[in-house]
């Protein structure tokens, strides 16, 4: 889903290289430190990634660090948002991709443009593109 610095919401790999394809984003940035004696990867660029996806900010992290089981926090003053512990840039983007792909994206008609919203205990998908709606 990743190609020249820029995230495409696709699952159709020939979408990877059309210059005019609508749906891409910006590529997350991270950042190893030490923050309080203890190693920490910073998603330097968390705001507006979550801005260009349309999520809340809270959920993706939330995601993130329990997929990959560590905790998150903000560090004061800089406001970034870190995940507890070292990890590898390819199991970080593993997750938010494994996201994308399951929950953002129309299972009928590939466009990224699905809202969801809770209905008789069951989370809804209803595309804004196809109309497409469908139950998880």
């Amino acid at each position: 889903m990743e190609q020249e610095g820029q995230l495409y919401l696709t699952r159709n790999e020939d979408k990877l290289y059309d210059n005019n394809y609508r749906y891409r984003i910006i590529v997350p940035q991270f950042t190893k430190a030490n923050h309080k004696g203890s190693q920490i990867t910073i998603f330097a660029n968390y705001t507006e990634f979550c801005a260009a996806l349309e999520i809340d900010q809270n959920l993706l992290m939330r995601i993130i660090a329990c997929n990959l089981s560590c905790r998150t926090g903000k560090i004061k003053g800089t406001n970034e948002n870190y995940l507890q512990g070292t990890y590898a840039r390819e199991d970080i983007m593993e997750q938010i991709c494994n996201y994308i792909q399951e929950f953002m994206i129309c299972h009928t008609c590939d466009y990224p443009e699905v809202k969801m919203r809770w209905k008789n205990r069951q989370i809804q998908h209803k595309c804004r593109a196809c109309g497409s709606k469908y139950y998880l």
